[in-house]
């Protein structure tokens, strides 16, 4: 990791001992997805400049290795990690890899996603169990779950701590015009979708997974036309988990209600006024709408708000004032209490953080 981050020659095996190190000796076939992340960072070294400054801290090491002690590799790793950009994954066209987060492992770390996400992102379980927090809420992942973020979603994910183990594909993709309505699935939340493949789905499914692993981890003539093909085919599939019917199963009040919170929530508005252009009266409405989403109406405008908050916070340097009135609230000292009450942290500590 050393000679990667000083541009030094690294050997096969090298690239092997690391893998294996990071994914707790588990799937000699994780070496090429981790070469392949390695590759990644290295084209976005001169824009990093947390591992540039790493590197010249410690490149003497690479003349003298007796002098890197345990001590020492752990303190490295740990600033290696830190200095990743979980935005590096989202400025590749197509990024493919299997995660098997094993407790105590180098990897077993929760990934983080605070800037709302500039493409699309999906995760399958494979083995174990994983969890989703979006900060609002927290999602169970286990096998043959499949989550789907769109752009701008704002959330974390890591191993399930009751679990030994999670073992799950992940892609990123910027989604060509023709998938958006394959990407329409059913939401867990603004901007998540959840499925869930029976026993008798998951085969093809995870063939398709592995499929397009397996193109992605090997160089080859037409990989990016193969890419994109194995990409739409692993869409298709998981769009055929949608049962049929699926649109007319979600009560059409509940799908007015959150096509009027997507485009309204940054102006001010009360139940009634979701529930008249849903057609409907507002007891029906939130009786509805909760037991559709597991949300009230107005918790689910409050999600749509904290992630467009939470992206303003992190890309702008609007005052938090301003950052209240484009999410629709009158009142930056109320915005504040419901954007701690929902995320944990008040939005100066979140923007500090």
């Amino acid at each position: 990791m050393l000679k990667l981050i000083c541009r030094r020659e690294v050997s096969a095996a090298e690239y092997e001992l690391a893998a294996d190190h990071f994914y707790g000796g588990h799937a000699a076939a994780d070496a090429r997805s981790f070469r392949k992340l390695t590759d990644v960072v290295v084209q976005q070294l001169p824009g990093n400049p947390a591992l540039g400054a790493l590197a010249a801290e410690h490149q003497d090491i690479l003349e003298q290795p007796d002098a890197a002690g345990e001590a020492w590799a752990r303190h490295f790793i740990d600033r290696y990690v830190d200095g990743l950009s979980v935005e590096t994954l989202f400025s590749q066209p197509v990024m493919v890899g299997y995660a098997p987060r094993i407790a105590g492992s180098p990897y077993d770390v929760a990934v983080e996603q605070i800037d709302g996400i500039a493409g699309w992102m999906m995760l399958y379980c494979v083995e174990g169990e994983g969890a989703i927090d979006t900060g609002m809420r927290r999602l169970t992942m286990q096998p043959g779950h499949v989550a789907l973020f769109a752009p701008g979603a704002v959330m974390s994910y890591a191993r399930a701590p009751a679990c030994p183990v999670w073992g799950h594909y992940w892609v990123t993709f910027h989604a060509a015009q023709e998938w958006r309505e394959w990407l329409d699935w059913p939401k867990a939340g603004p901007l998540l979708g959840y499925l869930r493949a029976s026993s008798a789905q998951r085969s093809a499914l995870e063939q398709a997974f592995a499929l397009l692993f397996d193109n992605y981890s090997h160089a080859g003539s037409m990989k990016t036309e193969l890419d994109h093909t194995l990409l739409e085919l692993l869409i298709l599939r998981c769009r055929q988990l949608v049962p049929l019917g699926a649109q007319t199963q979600v009560d059409m009040r509940v799908k007015r209600a959150q096509e009027f919170i997507e485009e309204n929530f940054n102006r001010p508005f009360a139940i009634g006024d979701v529930a008249t252009a849903a057609a409907t009266s507002a007891s029906s409405l939130a009786r509805l709408f909760k037991q559709q989403t597991g949300a009230t109406v107005l918790g689910w405008r409050d999600e749509k708000r904290m992630m467009h908050a939470a992206r303003l916070l992190r890309s702008t340097n609007l005052p938090v004032s301003r950052i209240a009135a484009e999410c629709g609230y009158e009142e930056a000292a109320f915005f504040t209490r419901t954007f701690k009450r929902l995320l944990g942290y008040t939005p100066r500590q979140y923007r500090q953080r």
